[in-house]
């Protein structure tokens, strides 16, 4: 039987604030629990939030007290009340080591949170492209929904993720979005039909941003070379005028006027 212990906890990111930063999600634990390393063979212990030791171990970023926990029996497969697994944990920390750690460990990849978030999900949440590519890299479905239906595509839409939007359409991912753009006799919601919209107005921005930058960028290197090639002819015609100017003065004689003597 498992025993509770009263180990300092912290909650998790709550599965319902998504969009929180993640500032607040790495600093939700005030200090690390001085007894994590003194719990001894507790390893199936869990607070109050329903964690075992494994949660602490990768808050805190200790990769191998989380393996020595996992080689002794501690599941990483085991989800907490609000059925945050370990690796959702993981991502939220921003740590792919630990990502990894768990997965070599047999820690599912595509495991869903009280509304149906996956780890990828979450990643799309807080825009972190790089935690995304270890995640596609190991072999998280991309496609997975949540309760409400929405995968990582619409996630990113929704939430106007630009970075997470650029390496989605980058990468081939945009066909996430066909059944919603070609599908148009399916009855859509309000909500849906918001998505589309932001949808099209996201893309349209992002490609219209990065081509801007990009012209903007010529447009002003060309401008530069050619205001100091202008500088350069100007000055040039300047001293050839003052030279011209000098010379014709110089060639200029007073005219000879003889005295009439009208005696």
């Amino acid at each position: 039987m498992q025993s509770k212990q009263n180990f300092q906890h912290s909650s998790s990111l709550p599965s319902f604030s998504p969009l929180l930063d993640r500032r607040i999600t790495r600093g939700r634990a005030a200090s690390e629990p001085l007894n994590l390393f003194a719990l001894g063979d507790e390893i199936t212990s869990k607070n109050a939030k329903g964690q075992t030791v494994l949660f602490y171990a990768i808050r805190f970023g200790h990769k191998c007290f989380a393996k020595e926990l996992i080689e002794k029996g501690c599941d990483p497969n085991e989800a907490d009340a609000e059925s945050h697994y370990p690796l959702h944990e993981a991502v939220d920390q921003s740590d792919a080591a630990m990502i990894s750690l768990l997965h070599e460990h047999g820690a599912r990849l595509d495991v869903k949170n009280m509304l149906g978030q996956t780890p990828l999900m979450r990643a799309v949440l807080f825009d972190d492209v790089p935690i995304m590519q270890v995640l596609l890299k190991a072999g998280a479905d991309p496609y997975q929904k949540d309760i409400s239906g929405q995968n990582i595509f619409e996630y990113a839409i929704s939430t106007g993720r630009e970075n997470t939007c650029l390496y989605l359409l980058e990468n081939g991912y945009d066909t996430l979005t066909q059944d919603k753009l070609h599908l148009s006799h399916l009855q859509m919601s309000e909500r849906s039909k918001g998505v589309l919209t932001s949808f099209t107005s996201l893309l349209t921005a992002i490609k219209k941003k990065k081509g801007k930058i990009h012209t903007k960028l010529t447009e002003k290197a060309q401008n530069v070379a050619l205001l100091k090639i202008n500088r350069k002819f100007a000055r040039k015609n300047i001293l050839k005028k003052k030279r011209a100017e000098s010379s014709r003065y110089q060639d200029i004689k007073l005219p000879s006027f003889d005295i009439i003597n009208i005696h």
